[in-house]
């Protein structure tokens, strides 16, 4: 019978894998990307009132609950909403038409809302 011996470890390191090159250099956008600012209540308030939605409307276009809309819309200013269900306002209101101003500086007036396009045909109404 032959005689085992123990296998010992190699000393030698194992090449680790280089990583890709870096994509973001090449695809990086021409024009900077402008951080998008939370919705405050008075720009939810009146983007419903421009296209005439009710809350429920914009629950049912948004996916983000009757009762999350209407808590984010009596706040004074600022509201809670979560970075999602923001983002998931913005989206709905944005599709029916509404623009969101900002307010940066060099633009006359705080944060506010327009309508960028007619809204003739946006009413989630009777949609499923």
């Amino acid at each position: 019978m032959k005689k085992s011996t123990p296998k010992t470890l190699s000393t030698h390191p194992t090449p680790t894998p280089t990583p890709p090159p870096r994509l973001a250099a090449a695809v990086r956008p021409s024009v900077p990307i402008r951080a998008v600012r939370p919705l405050i209540s008075g720009q939810i308030r009146a983007a419903r009132a421009l296209i005439r939605w009710s809350a429920e409307d914009l629950a049912r276009s948004s996916a983000v609950g009757v009762t999350t809309i209407r808590r984010a819309e009596i706040m004074e200013a600022e509201t809670s909403l979560t970075a999602a269900n923001d983002q998931a306002i913005r989206r709905a209101l944005e599709d029916a038409g509404v623009e969101f101003i900002d307010g940066d500086e060099g633009e006359r007036g705080g944060p506010g809302v327009r309508l960028a396009r007619p809204t003739s045909s946006r009413s989630p109404r009777g949609a499923a």
